[in-house]
């Protein structure tokens, strides 16, 4: 990884310098499993909105207030959700045993599922194994 130094040099030489996006992952709700899906689902207008959470996603009754300024509570009874199972990753593809990944918030398997595919994702274009380059990981 580069230096925090050298990174603001280079950009101060050139604040315009343009930027690649070689490879891409991610979660999305509903049906949009790929950033693919994702950008089918958003360019025919449709929506991902699951009108009723389910308790075992989150119990909106416990935690529901219609005041959304009344503190530790929430106003909303639906939301975007994943449709699969958050807590499902491939824990043996990664090396870990079923012991350690139990023990692993499902949020960092995912993290590790998604870091994979989008350097699967950036193998496709050409010259980029073997150049510099950052990662960034942004939840959304």
């Amino acid at each position: 990884m580069a230096n925090p130094q050298d990174v603001e040099a280079i950009l101060g030489q050139d604040a315009t310098m343009p930027i690649a996006i070689v490879g891409i992952a991610g979660r999305f709700p509903g049906d949009a499993t790929t950033p693919e899906k994702l950008w089918e689902l958003i360019s025919n207008g449709r929506s991902a909105l699951c009108e009723k959470i389910t308790p075992d996603r989150f119990n909106v009754d416990a935690f529901y207030h219609p005041h959304g300024e009344h503190r530790g509570t929430t106003n909303v009874r639906a939301a975007h959700l994943l449709k699969d199972d958050v807590a499902r990753w491939d824990a043996p593809f990664f090396s870990i045993t079923a012991q350690e990944a139990q023990s692993i918030d499902p949020q960092q398997g995912m993290a590790l599922e998604i870091a994979y595919e989008a350097l699967e994702n950036g193998e496709r274009g050409a010259g980029v194994r073997f150049s510099p380059g950052g990662w960034w990981l942004t939840p959304v």
